[in-house]
């Protein structure tokens, strides 16, 4: 199961990273795979919403002195030149990708 759950992560997060989500006022649309159930339940697409929100409105990435720091769960270390790609395009400098604790740390500055 855990197996599954890291192939599905590396999937949705190439997908995002080539094509990120659409967007509706600076989050998500209904019906992306970002969206968070009516339940709120704790899954894997719920645990990407951080990462699918900041893909697909990558200017409100980082707090005020430009710095970003995001965390993505359950990401196999494959899919980190991706995400760097991913940063890297939206304008960041200073990009790194850290395994830490059964997924990603991004890092950057704009």
């Amino acid at each position: 199961m855990k197996m599954l759950q890291r192939l599905w992560t590396f999937i949705l997060v190439t997908a995002w990273c080539l094509v990120p989500p659409a967007t509706k006022n600076g989050s998500p649309r209904a019906g992306t795979a970002a969206s968070v159930g009516s339940r709120g339940a704790v899954g894997v697409r719920t645990a990407l919403a951080p990462l699918a929100r900041f893909l697909s409105c990558p200017e409100t990435g980082g707090d005020r002195n430009g710095e970003l720091s995001l965390f993505v769960p359950h990401c196999p270390a494959l899919a980190g030149p991706l995400l760097l790609f991913r940063l890297k395009r939206t304008g960041f400098s200073r990009c790194r990708a850290l395994i830490r604790g059964g997924g990603i740390l991004l890092s950057a500055r704009r």
